[in-house]
């Protein structure tokens, strides 16, 4: 059986990885998302001017996901660390007067109501630099900056 010219071309091995090698590291990445990087609640210009990092916001991007675990700017997890002396009081007396009610049938006459606060001069939330997962860590979890102006509370 003949089989022609084709049977006769010898094949080369190819490479498994046919693209340049990266010029961001696999340490720097792991780097970036770490609470050592004093600049990671910014953005991705930011970081590569701060590190002069030698790629594009796209390709930091995608190296960041590849290797840290989808790693990318996430919105920022807020805590309020301090009780106002008011809702203390407040949250002792309702746990006082209520202590010992039954807890069947003792939210049947009592209606919730969705309300929301709104003030006009706070600031979008905060983002951060992180893994995929750790948002609700302690390293990236903030206080929550007081509010300042005028609030509208709604009640509905």
């Amino acid at each position: 059986m003949e089989l022609g010219e084709e049977a006769k071309r010898q094949t080369r091995q190819r490479s498994k990885v046919l693209r340049r090698k990266s010029r961001v590291s696999k340490e720097t990445c792991k780097f970036l998302v770490s609470k050592e990087n004093p600049v990671r609640k910014d953005g991705y210009e930011v970081q590569i001017e701060y590190h002069n990092l030698p790629v594009g916001k796209r390709q930091l991007q995608r190296k960041l996901r590849e290797h840290t675990k989808g790693g990318r700017i996430y919105k920022c997890a807020f805590i309020k660390k301090q009780i106002s002396a008011k809702n203390r009081g407040e949250r002792e007396a309702y746990g006082e007067r209520y202590l010992y009610d039954p807890l069947f049938r003792f939210f049947d006459y009592i209606v919730f109501t969705d309300e929301a606060h709104v003030d006009p001069t706070t600031q979008r939330q905060g983002q951060i630099l992180c893994k995929e997962g750790t948002r609700d860590n302690p390293d990236n979890i903030e206080e929550r900056p007081p509010l300042k102006g005028v609030c509208f509370y709604i009640a509905a």
